[in-house]
């Protein structure tokens, strides 16, 4: 039997990590964005620096691709701004990769009726927010 150190994730561990990956990236639409730790101006109205300096405020997530920043498009209303509860589920969703956090919302759900987090941002954001919150609270027995 092969020990691997404490944190090193195991060869199926990381396959798997792969396919969510790829599942994730494929089921939506992606912005690119510059790497972080490139000058940022606080009043540009460039949108990558912008959603880097949302990141950094909480306000939206990235997921990084080969040293660069993907952002959901779902994140964002038609005027290219943060939807604001992604905010809220993201103080909900504190401590969890930006892979989770895509995962969840690109997985269906029932407490939106089967649809996806991602799906109902718009249309009842909401319904997200507690959506997120009951996904935290995990099942609750008695």
């Amino acid at each position: 039997m092969t020990m691997t150190q404490p944190g090193t994730p195991t060869p199926m561990r990381a396959s798997l990590e792969a396919q969510a990956l790829e599942a994730v990236l494929n089921g939506t639409q992606w912005l690119m964005a510059p790497t972080s730790g490139e000058q940022q101006e606080p009043d540009a109205t460039d949108m990558h620096v912008a959603a880097s300096r949302w990141t950094d405020e909480g306000r939206v997530f990235a997921i990084d691709r080969a040293g660069q920043s993907l952002y959901p498009l779902y994140l964002f209303d038609e005027s290219g701004m943060p939807i604001r509860e992604v905010e809220e589920i993201l103080r909900i969703f504190v401590g969890y990769t930006p892979l989770q956090i895509a995962s969840w919302f690109e997985s269906t759900n029932s407490l939106l009726h089967g649809r996806r987090p991602r799906e109902c941002l718009v249309t009842a954001p909401s319904a997200v927010v507690e959506a997120a919150r009951d996904h935290v609270v995990g099942a609750v027995h008695g």
